[in-house]
């Protein structure tokens, strides 16, 4: 299965949409908004509810959910009542979960009762109704939560408060002859909690049916955008309860990024190589119609394709999206689209579009719940090289001397730096004449072979101008053992990239590979990073890599100089924050880390200060190459505008900032 680049953002937005879509009319600035669905299943209506949470949010404690159904009695229920929930949920094992029953008229639990069968599609809940109450609250989702801002949330199972005779009784008894309950309502605790439509599930017969008239034993459903494909096991039952159609119609406003999508539905065999083409659109609409499912620009302004691969029995949503032009004429506008398999046969959707003579504000973006931002995954902003943000300015090149605001860099013949200059006053408020060194000495790669540096010869280095923001270089330099290759590139900003290849000419056994930085002293009198939140630098720092820690690099500098450095390797995949880290870790960079052989040692000398980056000892065979990655940043990266800085103020509560 390949990634699914819209599926947290889809699944984020799907509730909001109930409340802010609405239907939009010709003339009209409102986009459109899809026909409701009935919300009325199997003589059951699912709504949004509008009750107090049981537990508050960020609480620690037991909630009774977020979820629930109500249930009357149309008479006296005698000691002990059934009733059936036809919540239709798609949760996993449904049965390992609790169940919370509560008296309507009190809001209190009621003590006895025993859930006699759940699954996924209903529920039989026998208990023993308080005298005089007919109406019940069955909360069918409960969940503990740790609290705090980043809780854990486990559903916990159900424990029995029953009295053991009365279970004993009811169990014993003929379930028909048990008084029954019925179910008017299941409800969400506000709308965004909501279920209904698009995980409310098909039945498996519902399902069954459906598929059976798929050709080549796969389906696909045209969707509004208001209705987010949200489970990828189950079908939506509106799917099911509706006429199989290949026709998709909806409205946009002129100057709207319009989106819909097409679910497509795998059978008893996956679904591979899917792709999706546009045919007899306007030309103008084919300039901009995507499936950003199938491919797009990634975050370096780069197009790409997705091998789109869909496994038995599970649903894939494939996102289209569509500038309608500014200036486009109202009427309606059709074209066919075209998903196509690997040895599935094709399926064509007819689309057309009513452009309405309304005119998108900010081209829909500002209601992201229409899915109007997904425009944004395949945004080239920033890629333009040749835009410089004020009041950076272009790099300079002078031989191997390259100027940026308020630094330089001097190359050395490796091509690694052999000084860094700051010419940033120790206000931080403009510029001087006599520049701060950064480097007690240049930077080189150390290739430690029998206790000793080798000795490499560089080739000539020769600085090229890739665009105003823009420079590279690269250098090869080699020994009889060893080869090293060198490509740098400075941006405007101050960040210096490299990426280093060593390449070993015959069988080594290598000491180390390191990259010292030794820093004047007053270019290192802070340190921040490798686990130290910031302030004086230690005198010593012995660092190795640890994945829980997400460490990767630190910063060493004094006010108005100074140098951030990380280390990596063409694998880096920036990694995910906060209580999101543990799905996307650090991955370690395998040259440095050299399975736990590397780290960074930080120690303070007489007049200098030198962070070793090293790599540890290692064997390579002929032909092997590794790869030793730095990105610096020289700081600071510009002047500090006083007047500016006391004219705006900041405030991080939901107040006007003039209040506060």
């Amino acid at each position: 299965m390949t990634l699914n680049r819209v599926a947290p953002l889809v699944h984020a937005s799907a509730a909001a949409l109930l409340l802010t879509s609405c239907a939009g009319s010709g003339g009209s600035d409102e986009l459109y908004g899809a026909p409701e669905i009935s919300n009325v299943i199997d003589g059951v209506v699912f709504e949004a509810g509008d009750w107090e949470p049981h537990l508050a949010a960020g609480a620690e404690g037991r909630s009774w959910g977020n979820h629930r159904a109500v249930v009357v009695l149309d008479s006296a229920g005698g000691d002990a009542v059934l009733v059936t929930i036809p919540w239709r949920r798609r949760d996993r094992e449904p049965a390992a979960k609790s169940i919370v029953v509560v008296d309507a008229g009190s809001n209190e639990p009621v003590t006895n009762v025993i859930p006699l069968r759940i699954d996924n599609m209903s529920g039989e809940i026998a208990f023993r109704p308080n005298p005089g109450s007919e109406a019940y609250h069955v909360y069918y989702l409960p969940w503990e939560s740790t609290g705090g801002y980043y809780p854990r949330i486990t559903y916990p199972s159900f424990v029995s408060t029953a009295d053991a005779a009365w279970e004993r009784q009811v169990r014993a008894a003929d379930r028909s002859a048990l008084a029954r309950a019925r179910t008017t309502h299941i409800q969400s605790v506000n709308a965004f909690h909501s279920f209904f439509p698009m995980e409310v599930i098909a039945s498996d017969s519902e399902t069954a049916a459906f598929m059976s008239t798929a050709k080549d034993g796969w389906a696909v459903v045209a969707e509004h955008r208001d209705y987010p494909v949200r489970m990828r096991e189950f079908l939506p039952r509106h799917w099911t309860d509706r006429a199989q159609t290949n026709e998709f119609s909806s409205r946009a406003l002129r100057g709207e990024y319009f989106t819909f999508q097409l679910a497509l539905i795998a059978g008893a065999d996956p679904v591979d190589g899917v792709r999706v083409t546009f045919d007899g659109f306007p030309a103008r609409f084919s300039e901009t119609l995507t499936c950003f499912n199938c491919g797009g620009i990634n975050e370096k302004g780069e197009r790409f394709e997705t091998d789109v691969s869909v496994p038995t029995g599970t649903v894939q949503p494939l996102w289209i999206g569509l500038a309608i032009p500014e200036d486009q004429a109202s009427g309606t506008y059709a074209g066919d689209l075209t998903v196509s398999t690997t040895g599935h046969g094709s399926k064509t959707v007819h689309v057309s579009i009513e452009v309405q003579p309304g005119r998108a504000t900010n081209h829909g973006f500002d209601s992201p719940e229409s899915m109007t931002r997904l425009a944004w995954l395949n945004s080239t902003a920033g890629t333009d090289s040749d835009f410089i943000i004020e009041p950076f300015e272009p790099v300079g090149i002078e031989g191997h001397s390259l100027s940026i605001l308020g630094r330089t860099v001097e190359l050395g013949a490796s091509g690694l730096p052999d000084q860094l200059l700051s010419y940033v006053s120790p206000e931080l408020t403009h510029f001087v004449e006599t520049p701060q060194q950064v480097l007690a000495r240049p930077i080189d790669l150390d290739i430690i072979v029998g206790g000793r540096p080798e000795q490499l010869e560089p080739s000539a280095l020769t600085v090229r101008q890739e665009a105003r923001g823009r420079v590279a270089w690269s250098v090869e330099s080699r020994s009889a053992r060893v080869a090293m290759r060198v490509e740098g590139a400075l941006e405007y900003d101050g960040m210096l990239d490299y990426r280093i290849t060593v390449q070993a000419l015959r069988d080594l056994r290598v000491d180390d590979i390191a990259l010292p930085i030794v820093l004047q002293a007053e270019a290192a009198e802070y340190m921040l990073g490798l686990g130290f939140r910031g302030g004086k630098r230690p005198q010593r720092v012995d660092w190795t890599w640890e994945i829980e820690n997400h460490q990767e690099g630190v910063w060493l500098g004094g006010v108005h100089a100074g140098l951030q450095y990380v280390l990596r390797d063409d694998d880096y995949v920036r990694p995910l924050n906060t209580n999101f880290y543990q799905n996307q870790p650090l991955r370690m960079p395998a040259s440095w880390f050299n399975d736990g052989r590397g780290g960074i040692r930080i120690e303070t000398g007489a007049d200098a200060v030198t962070a070793r980056n090293y790599s540890g000892p290692r064997r390579m065979a002929a032909g092997d190459t590794l790869q030793f990655d730095v990105r610096f940043l020289l700081t600071p990266f510009k002047p500090i505008d006083t007047e500016a800085h006391f004219r705006t103020r900041f405030v991080h509560r939901y107040v006007p900032v003039d209040s506060v």
